[in-house]
């Protein structure tokens, strides 16, 4: 009896082990699938968490923006100005359109019958060496006649340049004047030829 016992205890014994450790088994078993399942949320969960970071950015830009908008000064309108164009109105005279403001207008006591100035041709040309233009073109307009000064041609032994002279003043005089400057400047080495001749009603 007492054996029999013994041995019945043992298997209840070994059977309470037995589903302890299928318990525990099962536990097992269940936390793992407890771990696979949060470990394949975990992408979702950093993806909405980046989603939530960018609208957070995305909100806060277009607050600053509104608030820096508001705050703006409102600014002035430009102010218009009347542009005057070069052609007069039709029908006005030429003689009585209005001179715009910096346009400087003819002296009629300086100005031929025609109403042009005379206009005289320089050439210098220098042999064996260059011609220094600068000393050229300050001769000329050292005279106190040359109003206006145009270089036709240069090729770095020759020039050629127009000159205009007030309407006033005497060509043979302003040619005289020239030939003598132009001389003087290049210092009358040899080799340097000057002309300078009178361009009969030519415009200005």
């Amino acid at each position: 009896m007492t054996s029999a016992a013994s041995s019945d205890q043992t298997s209840g014994l070994e059977r309470e082990l037995d589903a302890a450790v299928t318990a525990i088994e099962a536990a097992f078993t269940e936390a793992e699938r407890g771990v696979a399942s949060i470990r394949s949320l975990v992408p979702q969960i950093v993806s909405l968490a980046t989603a939530v970071g960018e609208m957070e950015t995305t909100m806060e830009r277009v607050r600053h923006h509104l608030d820096t908008s508001t705050e703006a000064p409102t600014r002035e309108a430009p102010e218009l100005r009347a542009i005057h164009t070069s052609e007069p109105p039709a029908g006005v005279p030429e003689g009585d359109r209005v001179a715009e403001a910096g346009e400087p207008q003819p002296d009629d006591s300086d100005s031929q019958p025609d109403g042009r100035p005379h206009c005289l041709r320089v050439d210098v040309k220098r042999e064996g060496s260059s011609l220094d233009l600068k000393t050229v073109d300050e001769a000329v307009n050292a005279n106190p006649s040359v109003v206006d000064v145009a270089l036709l041609d240069y090729d770095g032994s020759h020039a050629t340049l127009k000159i205009w002279v007030e309407a006033t003043a005497e060509p043979d005089a302003v040619r005289t004047a020239l030939l003598e400057n132009l001389l003087r400047s290049l210092d009358g080495e040899e080799g340097t030829e000057v002309s300078v001749d009178l361009v009969e009603q030519s415009a200005a």
